[in-house]
């Protein structure tokens, strides 16, 4: 017999059926990301990227550090900038990434409305 590890995820852990739940050997919970590591994954993705393509300050990562977002949504968020500055030569000011990422937790509150 070939032994298996399996790693599920999901954000909405209330709606797992509870047979399924007593089938599972292990629960990895994840918190949200507090301000500093979020500096921290800003910075990175931003690293990665390229910091000449952005015009980045110790307070716009600061701004940006207290937007309540994953990693995943940061990520996108940088390309999304950069996709977006394309046309005006490929720098990324920052008033134009911090305003993304506002409209997209603007946009995750009303979807967390709608669902409650």
């Amino acid at each position: 017999m070939e032994l298996s590890i399996i790693f599920l995820t999901t954000n909405r852990v209330s709606s797992i059926d509870h047979a399924f739940k007593s089938r599972v050997d292990l629960f990895l919970p994840y918190h949200d990301l507090t301000s500093e590591a979020r500096r921290q994954v800003w910075g990175n993705f931003i690293g990665r990227a390229g910091k000449d393509k952005f015009d980045l300050t110790e307070e716009s990562l600061d701004k940006l550090s207290h937007l309540n977002l994953n990693g995943r949504e940061i990520k996108n968020l940088i390309k999304s900038a950069q996709l977006l500055s394309l046309k005006s030569g490929g720098k990324v000011p920052m008033d134009r990434l911090y305003m993304l990422a506002d409209k997209r937790v603007q946009a995750l509150a009303a979807l967390d409305g709608i669902e409650a």
